[in-house]
């Protein structure tokens, strides 16, 4: 049952990405028997792959606007890594919506946008300013200046945790 949920609500989440505007996966079909969704695969490069050329770089401010779309219609991806970001041709696809939920708490909208600056942070240091630049400015969402107050204050707690 558990399994039945998490795939219908990974379908309704690529759909309502395609809705919003953004580049996602088409769904052909959805088996909640199986639990299984099948899908186009989509050509391209990760963004972990490319994020340190001249390419991936300037491809940030694209996946910042995208994000807004997302966070504009409620949606949160979950798990928004540069490994779940496939550029081609100069666009971004977002994939891999398995742990994404419907949301619009400015917390949620942090936490997402947090997990892809952690993503960068960790496998790409040497662009993070850079990266963190080109997304804000691209992230047009009508709560930015808010929700990166949030950003900044989840990765101040995270500083000081003891493990």
């Amino acid at each position: 049952m558990l399994r039945e949920k998490r795939t219908k609500r990974e379908a309704k989440l690529i759909h309502a990405a395609k809705l919003s505007g953004v580049r996602a996966p088409v769904i052909f079909d959805v088996s909640l028997k199986e639990t299984t969704i099948e899908m186009s695969f989509i050509e391209g490069y990760r963004l972990r792959e490319v994020l340190n050329s001249q390419e991936g770089v300037g491809i940030v401010e694209k996946v910042g606007r995208d994000v807004a779309k997302l966070h504009s219609n409620g949606i949160i991806h979950g798990d928004l890594t540069t490994s779940n970001i496939i550029v081609n041709n100069g666009e971004v696809y977002f994939v891999d919506f398995g742990l994404g939920f419907f949301s619009n708490l400015i917390e949620d909208f942090a936490v997402d946008i947090n997990v892809f600056l952690k993503s960068v942070e960790s496998a790409h240091n040497s662009v993070f300013d850079i990266v963190y630049d080109r997304f804000y400015r691209g992230y047009k969402h009508k709560k930015r200046k808010e929700i990166f107050e949030k950003v900044r204050e989840i990765r101040k707690r995270a500083r000081y945790v003891e493990r």
